[in-house]
């Protein structure tokens, strides 16, 4: 069986591939009030005027899930470029407090690496935690 990306010579490395997000923030203290089901669209257009994207946002008690497919590019040097400056517009404006939130993504081209951020505050300060999967390298290094 051959894949399309069998053969090296044939893969477009100019091509913007896409990549698939999802994430779940989570609030700081439960018994304190969270952002609202009437807030959601206002919590949409944040994170449009951060990230330049549409995401798919759902609230569920102390929880905001948040994904994006592959319909829309976002990489993840954009995401780390983002994501720390959005939290902080997201706890000012409805006067929250984020206690930690995890992110993964997936890229939809051959060879892919997938990220796994895990978001935490430290000094009252937001931090972001990366790590990176490429299978073929973990193969590769299995194999020594």
């Amino acid at each position: 069986m051959q894949y399309y990306w069998s053969d090296i010579s044939r893969i477009n490395l100019l091509e913007r591939y896409t990549t698939i997000w999802k994430g779940i923030l989570t609030n700081e203290n439960i018994d304190s009030i969270w952002i609202k089901p009437d807030q959601i669209e206002l919590l949409k257009d944040i994170f449009v005027d951060s990230c330049e994207r549409n995401f798919y946002i759902h609230l569920d008690e102390n929880n905001i899930y948040i994904s994006l497919c592959q319909d829309s590019s976002y990489y993840y040097y954009e995401f780390e470029k983002d994501i720390l400056k959005l939290l902080k517009t997201i706890e000012k404006k409805f006067e929250i407090k984020i206690n930690e939130g995890n992110f993964n993504c997936w890229e939809c081209k051959p060879f892919p690496n997938s990220y796994r951020y895990y978001i935490f505050k430290k000094d009252n300060k937001f931090k972001l935690k990366k790590n990176v999967l490429n299978w073929d390298k973990y193969d590769d290094i299995k194999k020594k």
